[in-house]
């Protein structure tokens, strides 16, 4: 085929892959609104350079709730099919605190949270993870059939600096997980992990140590 008939499909191509850009910045306007008046009307405390692709949700109204600086939030199918067809969401009771630091990202995750939950900087949450700080029924038949059940267990979730949660993990109640350790895809994180560690399996165990070439202080 001749040099510059390539030459212009290849523009052609270009020109409509800006202008699908173009569409899609539109399209999402009202999404952003949309997210903007939400966080407003949650009280939630939203540092610089927040970016959420796709319609967040949030049940309920925490007691405290910050987001940090450059946070990227994904909620939606398109920019990542893992738990896409839910997106991101929050349940939160009205004695909940959430704290999500700087630089930190999370994908199409859940969170049930009663008590709290800390993230840290440079977290990294991957696809369709689910947190949930409470049993959310008593483990006791007699206890759980109550009409209310008061006797749920509930204790805070802390996900320190550097953190890497793959896709589809679960962490569970008074879980707190140490600096720079990885959660392995799938895994049920059911008690706390060291700093610097590789964790997987159901429920997640120990696998390796994490080998830090630079030195970093703890």
């Amino acid at each position: 085929m001749n040099f510059n008939i390539l030459k212009k499909i290849n523009s052609i191509v270009w020109r409509l892959e800006e202008f699908m850009k173009v569409i899609d910045n539109v399209c999402m306007i009202p999404t952003r609104i949309f997210n903007y008046m939400l966080l407003r009307y949650k009280k939630v405390q939203v540092g610089k350079k927040c970016c959420v692709e796709g319609k967040l949700r949030i049940y309920g109204k925490a007691k405290k709730f910050s987001i940090g600086d450059d946070i990227r939030i994904i909620s939606c199918r398109k920019s990542n099919p893992l738990g896409g067809q839910i997106g991101t969401t929050f349940a939160l009771g009205k004695d909940a605190i959430i704290s999500i630091g700087d630089k930190s990202g999370i994908s199409n995750s859940i969170f049930r949270i009663e008590t709290s939950l800390e993230i840290g900087k440079n977290v990294n949450i991957g696809g369709d993870c689910k947190f949930y700080d409470s049993d959310m029924h008593s483990i006791d038949y007699y206890e759980r059939i109550q009409n209310p059940d008061t006797t749920i267990k509930r204790a805070p979730i802390v996900i320190e600096d550097g953190v890497w949660i793959g896709a589809h993990s679960i962490i569970l109640k008074g879980v707190t997980i140490g600096k720079r350790s990885v959660i392995a895809a799938g895994s049920v994180v059911t008690k706390n992990i060291p700093q610097n560690e590789l964790w997987a399996g159901n429920p997640a165990h120990f696998i390796r140590k994490i080998n830090l070439e630079k030195c970093i202080d703890n």
